[in-house]
């Protein structure tokens, strides 16, 4: 709340590596408590097979997909980590990056909640499975350290979360609409008392996820319902130059009021209306770049993808003190070498356990990354890239 766009960017990169390190400890664990791959295969064969049950059907998996492919490309969160770095080079590298991580990651996190089939077997609520075969497998010490790689990996969607749609209500509804004079120390005030407000509404909003289904129908059913709205206009008015405002508005409005149709009255299977979302929401969109184009709006239009086509000058290129690139590489050492000594201390009461052996390693390799980070030179002269 305080530290805004840089904060989050360094917040996201500790914590990721802390919930990768606990993550690691956690699957050979797990796999050694059901028998390996051959054990998971026998209690749940079915599970491993590429279509399964009614949300492993062609048309299911194809609406599911479809749908993520347009949230993950218009996602405001994804989408910052693009304009936060120095030049398009960098922005390609993250977002090459962030796919490969999009693609392996999913199986490491995952193969602990299959395996609970065999490590918990009976268990009610699936989407406790995670937290289950933690309290199972886990020594009380790595119990509390992976309770805190949970919190952080939400830490780490939150404060994303809550800063960019925080500074959207601040820079593009109340400076631009109610206060257009406001200056930064205002708007700072105005972005802090936004995100706890969101925040609040949030929290508020969770009490209900369970009666939606749990997490994954919820998050399932609003993606539907606001996300293709809204994430058709942003892809595709970054792709095609013809349709107007006029279209991106259709397509947000009247692309809810048809998915909130579709899905709360059951009318369809959820995956044939999404798809069906999908398919009136391009076209409500593409329709008024039929009608002859404004020059008004043709010459806006013109000049935004003429400067989306220029690169970057030299002089447009940030640079930072070198000096704030040395304090935050103390920052991350210090993070790391903290890190590294608290899974060192917990697996000290488990040594004789495989999860009390895992701990040592990865303790031991954030404290070497830490010292690492903390012992590299910064150039005397040369600007330091944004993250």
């Amino acid at each position: 709340m305080i530290g805004g766009r840089w904060a989050v960017a360094v917040l996201d990169t500790i914590q990721f590596l802390v919930l990768m390190c606990a993550t690691m400890i956690l699957v050979p664990v797990c796999l050694q408590a059901a028998g390996g791959f051959a054990g998971i295969a026998a209690a749940a064969p079915d599970h491993l097979e590429w279509f399964n049950g009614p949300k492993g059907t062609s048309a299911w998996l194809l609406a599911y997909y479809v749908l993520v492919t347009l949230r993950y490309n218009s996602n405001w969160t994804f989408i910052q980590r693009l304009y936060v770095v120095k030049d398009e080079a960098a922005a390609r590298k993250v977002a090459c990056l962030t796919a490969f991580l999009f693609v392996a990651a999913p199986a490491i996190f995952i193969l602990p909640a299959v395996a609970a089939k065999v490590i918990v077997p009976g268990l009610e609520n699936p989407e406790q499975a995670y937290v289950a075969v933690c309290v199972r497998r886990l020594p009380a010490g790595l119990m509390g350290l992976m309770i805190a790689s949970m919190f952080s990996a939400t830490m780490s969607s939150l404060n994303s979360e809550f800063n960019v749609m925080a500074a959207v209500i601040t820079n593009d509804f109340y400076r631009r609409f109610l206060n257009p004079g406001a200056d930064d120390r205002h708007l700072v005030r105005v972005a802090r008392l936004t995100t706890v407000g969101i925040g609040i509404g949030i929290t508020e909003g969770a009490l209900f996820v369970g009666a939606l289904g749990g997490a994954f129908e919820a998050n399932k059913l609003f993606a539907s319902v606001l996300g293709v709205p809204l994430a058709i206009p942003l892809i595709f008015g970054l792709l095609w130059r013809r349709p107007s405002a006029t279209g991106a508005l259709l397509c947000a409005l009247a692309g809810f009021a048809i998915a909130t149709m579709l899905h709360f009255s059951e009318m369809l299977p959820w995956e044939v209306a999404t798809l069906v979302v999908v398919a009136v929401c391009v076209g409500l969109f593409a329709l008024p770049a039929r009608r002859r184009p404004d020059p008004e709006g043709g010459a806006g239009a013109d000049g935004f993808f003429a400067q989306l086509a220029q690169p970057l000058s030299p002089a447009q290129i940030p640079a930072l003190d070198p000096r704030f690139g040395i304090a935050l590489a103390r920052l991350f050492g210090l993070s790391f070498l903290v890190a590294g000594g608290l899974f060192i201390l917990v697996s000290l009461f488990s040594l004789a356990t495989l999860s009390g052996r895992l701990a040592i390693a990865a303790g031991t390799s954030c404290i070497v990354f830490g010292i690492l980070v903390l012992t590299v030179k910064q150039p005397a002269r040369q600007p330091i890239a944004l993250m």
